[in-house]
């Protein structure tokens, strides 16, 4: 059987994305599947939220309205996130904006030791430092007005150590398909 060097190339790329096929995916609590006005602590897309003005709600004509259900929570009040299971999780990013019965058109919220500034449009935030954590708490000072949270993106912290890493016999066999392919594009002339 005789292979080109495209035929060789796309074998090779594909042996390599197999290898790599293993990488942790996100995931995401959307309070979708929360019946609307529950109250916490509830638990969504794998992660539990606790807080004691917190509910969930669909914000339908309200500021920060994106047409799903997301977790209200106001009055001065935080909500803490941990994994539904227990353990160490990585906070991503979540979408958050400022909802109804407010005097102000920004607020700060705290998320662990950072400030983000949120304003009457759900903006997402994206975060690098919240690794491997066990919990989390979102609050601000003003007692007069809500914010609103929706698509927690979260990965498991606990399970990435059973991920395996790409076969040392697969990058061993990768590297001899380049030196070959090396090898044959030198010919003497």
């Amino acid at each position: 059987m005789k292979f080109g060097f495209t035929s060789l190339l796309t074998h090779a790329a594909s042996l390599f994305l197999l290898a790599c096929s293993s990488i942790a995916s996100a995931n995401i609590a959307t309070f979708d599947d929360v019946p609307e006005f529950t109250s916490t602590p509830i638990t969504s897309g794998g992660l539990d939220f606790n807080g004691s003005t917190s509910y969930v709600w669909s914000t339908y004509g309200q500021t920060a309205d994106n047409g799903t259900s997301s977790l209200l929570t106001g009055f001065g009040d935080s909500v803490t996130i941990t994994k539904h299971d227990g353990g160490a999780f990585t906070l991503d990013q979540f979408d958050a904006g400022l909802s109804w019965y407010s005097s102000e058109d920004w607020l700060t919220l705290s998320v662990g030791t950072e400030a983000i500034t949120i304003n009457q449009f759900y903006q997402t935030f994206s975060f690098s430092d919240l690794t491997n954590i066990t919990a989390i708490t979102i609050g601000f000072a003003p007692v007069d007005g809500f914010f609103t949270l929706d698509n927690v993106v979260w990965h498991d912290v606990t399970n990435v150590s059973q991920v395996p890493e790409p076969s040392p016999w697969i990058m061993f066999g990768l590297g001899i398909v380049g030196l070959l392919l090396g090898r044959r594009s030198i010919k003497p002339h």
